[in-house]
């Protein structure tokens, strides 16, 4: 009798569980566009805006010794006047 109970139901195969279901399959490609999406955003929109910074800089600089030396020459022709001027109302 045991024998007639297991031919009458067929025996369940038990599913073998997949490592990637298709929720888990749709949220790594989604992860993996969102990546793709900020590697293409930084390398055409962040890192040329930071590779000229180095050059604004520099000559930033630049522009800012020439006008710190124009500065000093203008305090040394100043000084000078200054001492002229009470040179002439000494004598």
């Amino acid at each position: 009798m045991p024998e007639e109970d297991e031919e009458e139901s067929p025996r369940k195969k038990k599913k073998g569980r997949r490592v990637f279901s298709r929720k888990r399959l749709a949220l790594l490609v989604i992860v993996l566009l969102i990546f793709s999406a900020g590697i293409f955003v930084q390398h055409f929109f962040v890192e040329p805006m930071f590779g000229e910074l180095p050059e604004k800089y520099s000559r930033c600089m630049n522009q800012q010794q020439v006008l710190n030396d124009q500065f000093n020459d203008c305090m040394v022709q100043k000084s000078a006047c200054e001492y002229q001027l009470q040179q002439c109302k000494q004598a």
